[in-house]
């Protein structure tokens, strides 16, 4: 892990509260990057198990700054443009290998972030900001989520942000309020599974229909000990 020893905020929550328990039960078996936002239900999994490597979300710390924009123009707007330049190297490198996008976040954006940090701890030494305000917030959520926001530049893998996700997710978010009638946790888990085998499909480039038709029509008489077969990767691979 890079950077300095930063952990967000919320950790104060117990360990047996269901925020915190949730995460860790998903991922028990998995060992890598987990890119989030500064959800504190998350600080329990990353402080406490070493094969689970943080990766913060520039989308998340971004929106803080825009949203203290109209109660602190200058600042608010100079690191909203600083943040701005690590974007447009992304943009740059949004079809290349992961070695290039390696080389070149080393060689500009880590200046660049390092540039921003520096001009974060001036921000806060020139004016009186209260504790209280939305860019005391910002500036808190920048500061707390450092060594997570860093990271992106270790892994030419990684991406800025967790946008695909979120937009991924997008349509369970808008039907929130319908899907709190699903009508049991069993139906619920059922809508689960069929979004996450929607977006997934989408992801690598099938036709969510034919995909799901083809699926559901099969899955009664196909073997339980080959189900595995059916993930959209292996189908996709299958049908070549």
């Amino acid at each position: 892990m890079t950077g300095g020893a930063v952990r967000r905020t919320g950790s104060s929550i117990s360990p047996k509260t269901g925020a915190q328990e949730r995460p860790g039960q998903i991922l028990a078996k998995y060992a890598g990057f987990v890119q989030a936002d500064a959800y504190s239900g998350y600080d329990h999994l990353f402080e406490n198990c070493a094969r689970i490597v943080e990766v913060g979300c520039w989308a998340h710390a971004r929106r803080k700054w825009d949203e203290a924009l109209n109660s602190a123009r200058q600042p608010c707007t100079e690191m909203l443009v600083r943040i701005r330049e690590l974007y447009k190297i992304e943009a740059r490198l949004k079809e290349e290998p992961p070695q290039l996008r390696l080389a070149v976040r080393q060689a500009e954006s880590v200046p660049l972030l390092d540039k921003f940090y520096a001009r974060l701890t001036e921000i806060s030494a020139e004016r009186v900001i209260l504790p209280s305000s939305l860019l005391a917030k910002a500036i808190g959520y920048t500061i707390n989520q450092r060594e997570a926001l860093y990271r992106f530049t270790t892994d030419g893998r990684l991406e800025i942000d967790n946008n695909f996700a979120e937009n991924a997710i997008r349509p369970l978010a808008l039907g929130r309020k319908n899907f709190l009638f699903v009508g049991s946790p069993r139906g619920g888990k059922a809508c689960a599974i069929a979004l996450t085998l929607l977006q997934s499909a989408k992801a690598i480039g099938l036709n969510p229909y034919e995909y799901l038709l083809d699926i559901y029509n099969r899955l009664m008489s196909h073997p339980v000990n080959r189900l595995h077969e059916l993930l959209p990767a292996a189908w996709k691979k299958s049908r070549r």
